[in-house]
């Protein structure tokens, strides 16, 4: 990497020392001209005593006046058909937010558009020796890939130059707690409509982030979906950072790569403790040490853990993760912005006490006012620069007081009457199969006869709440028949996997309507969880969509059992009423 000049080298070195997280977009301006947004997320525990923050700052009046860093990086610009260079750019930094001792923000940069295919590259200096050392599954602390690399690698290729690349809302981080089954979904998106895919990036164009196949057999991908899971039961981490290192690529109808986008982020693993009664923050680890100290030093008591702990199974605290409620907006929908004026409300309640903060990705602008009894309203004024731009996206995660977090949520923001498209696989692309309830949804319910279609089943009564979503929870009495059957799916899919992040993707065949395909016993058992209830919605006609929760009626809580039967059915009864028999539920004495 070359710095930049003496004058401002020391501050090139602040971010080399200080970066966790990572993302590129370019978009094309019209005039031979192209924006450049970088999203990072940068360490601010240390650094400077007066403001306690590192190198270019991130405190709570640079984040609230939107105050930009000084210009501290240079991203040099090769041109792949050539081998020249291109013009590079100062990466100046202006923060949104920040959490866990993370500072979050983008940086916005136009450019003249190269002549051909060009590549940026940002390789760093070494994490290793500035705090971010990884534990593998194994519990090995100051883990290194295969490759034996340690260092900062971010590689931006396009191979159109006039294409808008993938767009993602980039995670500042992922906190995952030990031994629990989790996911985090990063719902790409572009522009362009092109068909869109994920995948692991090699060695050379993540470095120390590279996932080598060996050190963290704990995460899989879910290329088509592009969602990262993560397994605990193959995870004897007690505490420890993992890396995730991700290329989204867009294709031409041919099956060729348009552009390659960098994604990385760190994994954070950690202990929760349900028994605590101090707030969260306080008992995540210390994730990075001060410049100079070793890592290793400060995790003694968690590698004598380790030597003891063994595998496990899934702790209580993996269901107890605050749930979204109210008003807030299910996750992928699209909010309409077209006044350039957004108020979006968040709510959110746990069973382990308050709501103390929603951690948001979010565009510059939008701000969310301190959390008060769960809820938080957002609001975003746009720039006309902003409403030029079709789509934006939003994410946020909300944080208990002991420290667990919700599942993430995402919503486009769309400031057109233009909608956010995907096409299908290009020519030379493999087929994309159906493998989730959203999916089927939109391929089988057609709305014939009046009778429901997709979107229909958003938040619909009072047990359909959220997005086909089967953990979510239920507000109260269903209201009719449809809601009585999303009641059912949802108990079905409960006793098919243990929770959300279990909720693997199947095989669903529409024109045979068959879930055959799937590869698992799990996932075929959720796609007929699914495949039933889209076969009745299919007869039924939507009353309820959209929902208000608060018109739901308390309900009464009765005993229920799982059912298991021709091995990939599932659903509830009463034992005090039915019996469960080799042909599903029937009436008691009957089985």
């Amino acid at each position: 990497m070359k710095l930049l000049l003496s004058a401002v080298s020391s501050a090139a070195l602040a971010w080399d020392t200080t970066f966790r997280a990572g993302t590129f977009q370019i978009s094309q301006l019209g005039n031979n001209e192209m924006q450049i947004t970088t999203t990072m997320a940068w360490e601010i525990q240390y650094g400077d005593t007066a403001t306690g923050y590192w190198g270019p700052g991130c405190s709570a009046d640079t984040i609230a006046n939107e105050i930009s860093s000084s210009s501290f990086w240079q991203a040099p610009c090769t041109l792949l058909s050539t081998g020249g260079t291109c013009p590079q750019f100062n990466i100046q930094y202006t923060a949104t937010s920040n959490a866990n001792s993370l500072c979050y923000g983008d940086d916005v940069q136009v450019m003249t558009v190269p002549a051909g295919p060009f590549q940026f590259d940002l390789p760093g200096s070494s994490w290793r020796y500035w705090g971010v050392q990884m534990t593998n599954d194994a519990g090995q602390l100051n883990y290194i890939n295969t490759a034996g690399n340690q260092n900062l690698v971010q590689t931006i290729t396009i191979n159109d130059a006039n294409n808008n690349t993938p767009r993602v809302k980039l995670p500042s981080h992922w906190l995952i707690m030990a031994g629990c089954v989790q996911k985090i979904e990063l719902q790409p998106y572009d522009i362009d409509g092109d068909y869109l895919k994920c995948r692991w990036a090699t060695v050379e164009e993540a470095g120390g982030a590279w996932n080598d196949g060996v050190g963290y057999p704990s995460l899989s991908l879910d290329e088509e979906n592009c969602i990262v899971y993560y397994d605990g039961s193959n995870d004897a981490t007690v505490t420890g950072l993992k890396p995730i290192g991700l290329m989204i690529e867009d294709f031409d109808a041919n099956g060729a790569v348009k552009s390659t986008v960098p994604v990385q982020f760190l994994a954070h693993v950690w202990t929760p403790n349900l028994n605590s009664r101090s707030l969260g923050t306080s008992n995540y680890p210390k994730w990075y040490p001060k410049p100079g100290k070793h890592t290793a030093d400060m995790h003694d008591d968690d590698e004598r853990e380790l030597k003891n702990r063994g595998r496990r199974a899934a702790p209580s605290y993996c269901g107890a993760v605050p749930v979204w409620v109210g008003d807030t907006p299910a996750s992928g929908i699209t909010f309409d912005a077209t006044s350039g004026e957004v108020v979006i409300e968040l709510e959110a309640e746990s069973a382990n006490g308050d709501i103390v903060s929603i951690t948001i990705s979010a565009p510059v602008g939008l701000k969310c006012a301190a959390v008060v009894d769960g809820k938080s309203e957002c609001t975003w004024s746009m720039t006309e620069e902003q409403k030029d731009m079709a789509n934006h996206q939003f994410c946020y995660e909300a944080v208990d007081v002991l420290g667990l977090v919700s599942e993430r949520r995402c919503i486009f923001i769309a400031s057109s009457a233009e909608q956010i498209t995907t096409k299908a696989p290009p020519t030379g692309q493999p087929s994309t199969a159906i493998t989730n309830i959203l999916e089927m949804a939109a391929a089988t319910l057609d709305g014939e006869n009046g009778s429901f279609v997709d979107v229909d089943g958003v938040d619909y009564g009072c047990a359909g709440r959220g997005a086909y979503d089967a953990f979510s929870r239920t507000a109260g009495k269903q209201v009719d028949e449809a809601d009585k059957a999303f009641y059912a799916w949802k108990k079905c899919v409960q006793c098919a996997v243990p929770n959300a992040a279990a909720v693997a993707p199947y095989d669903y065949d529409a024109d045979s309507d068959s879930c055959a395909g799937s590869a698992s016993l799990e996932s075929r058992a959720v796609c007929e969880c699914d495949r039933q209830l889209c076969a009745q919605l299919r007869s039924l006609v939507p009353q309820y969509s959209n929902y208000n929760d608060r018109q739901c009626e308390p309900g009464t809580q009765t005993t229920i059992d799982c059912c298991n039967w021709d091995t990939y059915r599932y659903a509830v009864f009463n034992p005090r009423v039915s019996c469960c028999s080799r042909d599903g539920v029937k009436d008691i004495g009957t089985c």
